[in-house]
């Protein structure tokens, strides 16, 4: 389960159908799992790339359905901690921007809609919809 869940809405219409709305899921770190091990973060990053390949989270309920798609914000205590993550998780190339890594003060300072976050294997950095910044 994440730590947070919530939607961006694009207010601009974008069809007859309606809005855009993109799904994303919080994960907080605070240094205290190993990256990789015996219940490590490497063992929960593959479980939400199994979420997210199979669209698993559309089980969550009838609101989740809409959904095409989600990306997971990974927010560390530290940089540091950030950097070493996102350097040594590796992601489905398919879900490269779809996982995103920041640390505790980047949001404090910018805000999240306005961090800079890594993508997986440490490259970036890119805004909070995957694309460079």
């Amino acid at each position: 389960m994440p730590d947070a869940t919530f939607v961006i809405r694009n207010n601009r219409q974008i069809s007859e159908a309606g809005f855009h709305e993109s799904l994303f899921f919080v994960e907080i770190d605070m240094d205290t799992e190993a990256i990789i091990g015996k219940r490590a973060l490497f063992d929960r990053f593959y479980k939400y790339q199994l979420a997210f390949g199979s669209l698993a989270f559309k089980q969550l309920g009838p609101y989740y359905e809409q959904f095409t798609g989600a990306r997971l914000l990974f927010v560390a205590n530290t940089e540091k901690r950030a950097r070493s993550v996102a350097a040594k998780i590796i992601v489905n190339p398919a879900l490269t921007s779809a996982v995103l890594f920041t640390h505790l003060d980047e949001v404090k300072t910018r805000g999240l809609f306005k961090s800079r976050f890594l993508l997986a294997g440490g490259t970036g950095p890119v805004d909070i919809n995957g694309k460079a910044s």
